[in-house]
Parts: structure tokens; sequence; C-alpha cells
């Protein structure tokens, strides 16, 4: 677990469906609904231009 820390120190991180180890690890959480949410948000709001990104 302390190795897995130093690599994501500094880092932008989101576990999603497991709280109890985001939690352990300090890094944020999101269920997977949240996330189906947002992507279909992000599908909506982002211009034509990034979306090849986005697959």
């Amino acid at each position: 677990m302390l190795d897995l820390r130093r690599y994501i120190e500094g880092k932008f991180v989101v576990l999603v469906g497991d709280r109890e180890l985001a939690e352990r690890l300090g890094v944020a959480h999101a269920t997977v609904e949240e996330v189906e949410r947002f992507l279909a948000w992000l599908s909506r709001e982002v211009p034509l231009v990034f979306k090849p990104y986005l697959q």
C-alpha cells in the first residue's frame, strides 16, 4: 500500500466503486452511477473537436 501511495501522490485520483479503499488511500471516491452521469454530461458539453479523445 505504501508504494501505491507514493505513486499516486500529487496526482488527481478518483477511485470508482470502493469507498473504503479510497479513504485508506486518501483519494476521491465516486460511484459507478456518478461516473456514468458525469460521462453523459461530458459527452453533451464537450465541443465536437475533443470528442475523439473521449473514446
